[in-house]
Order: structure tokens, then C-alpha cells, then sequence
């Protein structure tokens, strides 16, 4: 019995030991087999590389808010470490200046775009090469060409047999292999460049694995020449006050916040600047998910950006239905280069059926806070005319930059400012109702479009600057379309200004030779503003311009409820303009009253052309006396250098004196006056075509027709 037990004893011993090693060997084979060669890697990561030249994107003309500040901690870094990198060990203990420089900021406000813009800015701004790596993706792509998921491996680092640790949501790789990877790749491209290595997200990757932190320790430590490392980090925005992470400091030392702008109107556009990014992005995705599976879609564009966001998340349950959906609705379907063509149509029909489930509940409340926010344009022509949009704040132009005019401004304060100063003054049901349309018209250069802006600048409202060209469209049906958008998109980001110079030639008189085309955009015009589609409650005021407001149809000039003539200022108000525009300027002995008096006839534009002609005078006498003192100068040196005497150093020195530019006077502007004449005619038929036209329908006018104006005919 003994014995049996020892026999029984020693099998159990035998069958252990087998079993261990065998599950040891299975361990290590699946192990090996399931891990990403490093040559994978390595030419994965080399696929990422790009040239900051070809990059768009820079810091003159970068496409969202950015404070100064960020840019110069930024350009201040990339220069130590890209171009002068062995000035790196005299600030080696300055945070602004460290090699690994971490970007962080609110999540709500969709900040990704903004960082990897950042990067691309800055690589462009030193000409290096740049390195996007979004650590998840990247790993996930390699393991998905390869064939390699499942779970991670049973053993730990030491040999330890542990429960394997299921990776459904994301593919199991060595961190340090890819660390190595890096390094080697790093390492090959700073042998004949400059490199910049962007890590998105990359704190909820240290996260995840926390061997990574010691690693990434590693390389940092390692790595030496024209190489800057950034890192983005993004927060819960209700977070107001997050720290980083200890360990996260001491990898990346400088911590640089990007921050929204304060200004409400810019914030305004700042975030619909980082929505439309963040769409384009989504749009990608969807069209990469699409092409992996053999199906085109050519309308993808014209889906909207709260419905874009959700079929982003969940493309792949909706594509197979939409698929299903488009088979059963055309018995031919369409096949391009080997590829199935959908509708957007067919994807947004599977999307509606899909947020009606119970599974998208959490997508409606999503929803239901994102109609809280302004809603951002959700089509191709609204965003074309985002194109002519200008913040109040970005105008520059004030009342007091525009001499005289001061009782046409007052009429545009009334006009316009009023209203969104005072609402609750126009609120009631009476007649007392803010303006829709204001017309400026007169001779040109007389300021016109100064004014416009300045009343856009001072009412702190938004300004669309359309033209013609802006509207129409050579497709049929786009030019309506254009309209339409341009009184959404103006109603979004009331309040507004619709500005229209020279409007003669986009809403001028309808007759039987009208092309078919220009008459329905006009007739789509006047409804939006003034009819059956306007909408009282919207701040929305038309402002047009013109030379030639005879050309204008009858039905546009009864909703430009002001039409105010800015004429050829007299010569008090010529004093006033030329004293606004020489006051920044040094002059002496100008008589403003003489100068007003010999300019009969002028407009503000032909003053300032005045202006700018006599401030050339005394820089010609600048350069002349520059080469005269040049002459002598090289003069000199021959003399020297023929009597070999050195006595004449002290004269040299005080020949050296810096030449000051002159003031202006009186005489630089009778010589200008003699250059530039007034270019509008005074007594011309023009100028007696708008004073008979203001007469009929400008603010003043006697209302009375004297005689039939042959331009009515």
C-alpha cells in the first residue's frame, strides 16, 4: 500500500513537472509568435516621418487662437535644441527650455487638433522632420497587418507564471521594443536632419503601461543632437485645477497650457475653427473604416457635424446595415475601382433607426448638450461663407480714424448701434422696430466701406464682406443655396453686418433680359431679408455701398430703410480729414486752411493719396543726402590711403552722424498737389445723377421728380 502510494506519489511529481514545462514551452512559444518584430516596427514608424517644409500650417497664418506667449516658449525651445543643440547643457535646468515639452489643455473644447497643429507649425517654423505617434493606433495598425491579437503573454517580465490578461479593446506589444524601435529611428534621421517627435494622448498611454515610464526615462537619457520632444495631455474641462502627475513632470519639466481666448467673439470662432477640424477629422475615419471594406461614398460631406460625430463612433455596426439598406433600395448598384458606392443618404437613414434604440441613449443626451452650444455650420455653403466672416475685434477700424462724416456717423449709430446697445427699447409690438438695411451711397472714395467697418467695430458685431462672386456659382441652384447660408451663418453669429460694396452689381434692377439665374438669387435675397423667410428676432442688419445707387431695383431700395449720401466733403471737412491723417506724422508750418482751399473737389481718398505722395518728399531728400555722404565717405578713404595719413580718424568720426528724417511742410504738399488731382468730376453727369437720386430717395430729399432721369428708363 506504501509503495502504491509512493508509485502514485512520484507520477504526480513526474506528471507536474512535464505539465509545468510543457505549459512554460506553450507559454513561450505563444508568446514569441505574438509579439511585433522590431524591422515591423521600425518601418511602421518610418511610414509617420513627414517634412515640416511640406506643412501648410504656421505660426504667421496658424488656423485657431494662439496666445503669443505659447509660440515664443516654443520657437524658444526648437531653436536650443534644433538648431544650437550644444547650447542644451547651459539650460539643462530651465523647465521653458527642456527637450520634452508637454502640452496640456480642457478636453470640452477639442483640443487634439490644436496640438498636432502645433507640432506641424513648429516643424515648419524649423524646417525638421516630424514624428506623429498616437501610441494605441499605431500598435493596433502593426498588429493588424501582421495578424497579432488575443492576450497578452502569461508570463511576466522574470518568468513568472501568471492569468493572462485579456486584450479585447487594444493589442498587446513589448514597450520596450518600441522604445528601441523609436530610438533606432530617432537616431537615423538625426543623421542628416533636425526631428521633432510628437506623442499624442500621451498620458493615458503611461497609464496603461506603466513599464513605460521608466523606459521612455531611458530614451530621453539617451538621445542627443537637433531633437525636441512634445507630448499632449488632455483633462476633463470641468477640471479647472488638475495637476500632472509626478512622474509625467519629471519626463516632460515644461508644462505649457493652451488656453481659449478670452474675448466671447473670438472664442465664438475658435471653437466652430476647432469643430470643423475635428469633422474633417471624423470624416477621415469614416471614409478609412468605408475603404476597408471595399465601399465608396462620394456625398460623405454633406452629412452634418452632430451626425457626422456619431457615425464616427459607430461606423462599423452602421456600415454593414447601410449596406443592406442601399441593396435593397437599387436593384443595379454602383461599383467604382472594385468598390461598392453608397449613399450618405443610406448611411444617415441606418443612423436615425440606430439612435432610436436603446443603445443610444447615451449618444441623445450627448446630443441634447450639443444643441445647448452654439451650433456650428453643417454644410459646404455656409462654409464657404465662414470664408468672408471678420470678428468685430479684428476690423481695426474706429469713428476716430475717419476724419469729419460726423453726421453720417451719427445716423449709423442711430441706425445700427442703437438697437444692439438698447434691445429692450425695440422690443415691444409698435412700430419702433431695429433697422434691416442701411445704404451708403456717393461718390467713390469718399469712405464708404471705412464707415462700414468702423460701425461693425464700434457696435461690436460680426462682419461678412459679400461680393457678386461670393453668391454666385456656376451650378445650378448654388447661388440660392449661397444665400440661404449666408443668412444662417449671419444669424449664428449675431450680431451681424452683411456687408455688400458696390451692391449695384449684385442686386440691381430686374427686367425681362435678366438672366434667370440673377433673378432668383435676388428674389431668395429679399425674402431671407425682408419677407416671407426673415425672422424679426435675429440682429441682422444689411449695410451696402455704392457709386451708382440709380442701378439699384426698386424693391431693394424700399428695405434699406436709411440711405444715407456720403458726398465730397467741403472744405471745413477737408481741414478736419487732413488733420486726422497727418496727426501720427512729424510736420511744421502746414496751414490747414490753405491746404483745404486748394484741394476743391477732393475726396478723402484723393487726401490721403495726398497725404502719402508729400511724406515721399522728405524721405527722397534722406536717400539723397545717404549717397551724397557715401560719396564722401569713400572720398576720404582715397585720400587717406594716397597721403597715408591716419590724423583725419577724428573728421571720419564726425562725419558719421546719423541723417534724421525731416518733418513735413507746407511746401512737400504743394508739390504733392501738383502730382495728384481730384478723381472724381465735381459738375460731371455722375455727380448730378446722385444729387438728383438723393433728392428722390436719400435722407434730406425733396421727394419731388423735377424731370424724368433718363437712367429710369
Amino acid at each position: 500500500m506504501e509503495e502504491k502510494q509512493v508509485l502514485l506519489s512520484s507520477f504526480a511529481i513526474w506528471a507536474g513537472l512535464n505539465l509545468g514545462v510543457g505549459i512554460y514551452a506553450g507559454v513561450k512559444h505563444y508568446n514569441q509568435s505574438n509579439q511585433l518584430h522590431e524591422d515591423q516596427i521600425v518601418k511602421g514608424l518610418m511610414k509617420l516621418v513627414t517634412n515640416g517644409k511640406d506643412y501648410d500650417v504656421t505660426f504667421d497664418k496658424f488656423p485657431y487662437y494662439l496666445r503669443e506667449k505659447v509660440k515664443i516658449l516654443l520657437t524658444s525651445a526648437g531653436y536650443v535644441h534644433l538648431t544650437q543643440h550644444r547650447l542644451s547643457k547651459h539650460t539643462k535646468n530651465l523647465s521653458p527650455v527642456s527637450r520634452a515639452i508637454l502640452l496640456s489643455g480642457p478636453a470640452g473644447i477639442l483640443l487634439c487638433t490644436s496640438f498636432e497643429n502645433l507640432a506641424k507649425a513648429l516643424a515648419h517654423y524649423f524646417e525638421s522632420k516630424l514624428l506623429i505617434l498616437d501610441i494605441y493606433n499605431f500598435t493596433w495598425k502593426c498588429a493588424s497587418a501582421s495578424g497579432l491579437f488575443g492576450s497578452r503573454s502569461i508570463l511576466s517580465s522574470k518568468g513568472i507564471i501568471r492569468a493572462p490578461m485579456t486584450c479585447t479593446s487594444r493589442v498587446c506589444f513589448d514597450e520596450k521594443r518600441l522604445l528601441d524601435s523609436l530610438y533606432k529611428v530617432l537616431l537615423s534621421i538625426l543623421e542628416t536632419d533636425s526631428v521633432i517627435l510628437y506623442i499624442k494622448n500621451v498620458e493615458n498611454d503611461f497609464r496603461q503601461y506603466p513599464r513605460m515610464y521608466n523606459l521612455f526615462h531611458e530614451l530621453l537619457n539617451k538621445l542627443s543632437g537637433s531633437v525636441l520632444i512634445l507630448g499632449s495631455r488632455i483633462y476633463d474641462s470641468e477640471d479647472k485645477c488638475v495637476e500632472v502627475d509626478e512622474k509625467l513632470t519629471m519626463l516632460f519639466p515644461c508644462n505649457i497650457e493652451i488656453k481659449p481666448p478670452q474675448d466671447e467673439s473670438r472664442l465664438k470662432i475658435w471653437k466652430v475653427q476647432l469643430e470643423e477640424a475635428m469633422t474633417k477629422t471624423q470624416l477621415k475615419h469614416i471614409s478609412q473604416v468605408l475603404a476597408e471594406n471595399n465601399i465608396g461614398c462620394d456625398d460623405l460631406n454633406t452629412i452634418g457635424h452632430s451626425d457626422t460625430m456619431l457615425l464616427s463612433n459607430h461606423i462599423k455596426e452602421i456600415a454593414a446595415s447601410a449596406v443592406f439598406y442601399q441593396l435593397m433600395d437599387n436593384k443595379n448598384p454602383e461599383y467604382r475601382n472594385g468598390k461598392l458606392v453608397i449613399s450618405a443618404e443610406s448611411l444617415c437613414h441606418v443612423l436615425s433607426v440606430f439612435q432610436k434604440g436603446e443603445s443610444s441613449d447615451n449618444d441623445n443626451k450627448k446630443t441634447t448638450k450639443e444643441s445647448k452650444k452654439e451650433v456650428p455650420p453643417d454644410n459646404a455653403f455656409e462654409k464657404n461663407i465662414r470664408r468672408e466672416l471678420i470678428s468685430a475685434n479684428e476690423i481695426g477700424v474706429t469713428f476716430s480714424d475717419i476724419g469729419a462724416l460726423d453726421d453720417v456717423k451719427e445716423s449709423l449709430q442711430e441706425a445700427v448701434m442703437l438697437p444692439l446697445r438698447r434691445p429692450d427699447i425695440f422690443k415691444g409690438d409698435g412700430v419702433l422696430k431695429p433697422c434691416k438695411g442701411v445704404l451708403l451711397f456717393g461718390p467713390p472714395g469718399t469712405g464708404k466701406t471705412m464707415l462700414a467697418k468702423a460701425i461693425a467695430n464700434e457696435a461690436g458685431a460680426s462682419f461678412i464682406n459679400v461680393s457678386a462672386s461670393t453668391i454666385s456659382s456656376c451650378w445650378f441652384g448654388n447661388g440660392e443655396k449661397n444665400v440661404r447660408a449666408l443668412f444662417s451663418l449671419a444669424a449664428k453669429v449675431s450680431p451681424t453686418i452683411i456687408f455688400i460694396d458696390e451692391v449695384d452689381s449684385l442686386l440691381g434692377k430686374r427686367s425681362d433680359n435678366d438672366d434667370k439665374t440673377m433673378r432668383r438669387i435676388k428674389n431668395e435675397f429679399m425674402s431671407h431679408w425682408d419677407g416671407l423667410l426673415s425672422k424679426p428676432v435675429e440682429k441682422v442688419t444689411v449695410l451696402a455701398a455704392t457709386n451708382m445707387p440709380f442701378g439699384l431695383d426698386e424693391a431693394i431700395i424700399r428695405r434699406f430703410q436709411r440711405r444715407i449720401m456720403v458726398g465730397l466733403p467741403s472744405a471745413e471737412k477737408r481741414e478736419t480729414i487732413l488733420k486726422t491723417l497727418l496727426a501720427k506724422e512729424k510736420h511744421e508750418d502746414i496751414d490747414f486752411k490753405e491746404l483745404s482751399t486748394m484741394t476743391e473737389g477732393y475726396s478723402g481718398s484723393d487726401l490721403k493719396n495726398l497725404c502719402t505722395t508729400a511724406a515721399y518728399r522728405p524721405i527722397k531728400e534722406l536717400m539723397q543726402q545717404e549717397k551724397e555722404k557715401e560719396m564722401k565717405k569713400k572720398k576720404k578713404e582715397a585720400e587717406v590711403e594716397k597721403s597715408e595719413d591716419v590724423s583725419n580718424t577724428g573728421d571720419e568720426e564726425k562725419s558719421d552722424q546719423v541723417i534724421a528724417l525731416r518733418p513735413l511742410n507746407m511746401e512737400d504738399m504743394r508739390q504733392a498737389k501738383e502730382k495728384v488731382a481730384a478723381s472724381y468730376a465735381t459738375e460731371g453727369s455722375n455727380m448730378k445723377m446722385l444729387e438728383q437720386w438723393n433728392n428722390l430717395y436719400g435722407e434730406g430729399g425733396s421727394r419731388k421728380k423735377e424731370e424724368q432721369l433718363s437712367y429710369f428708363i
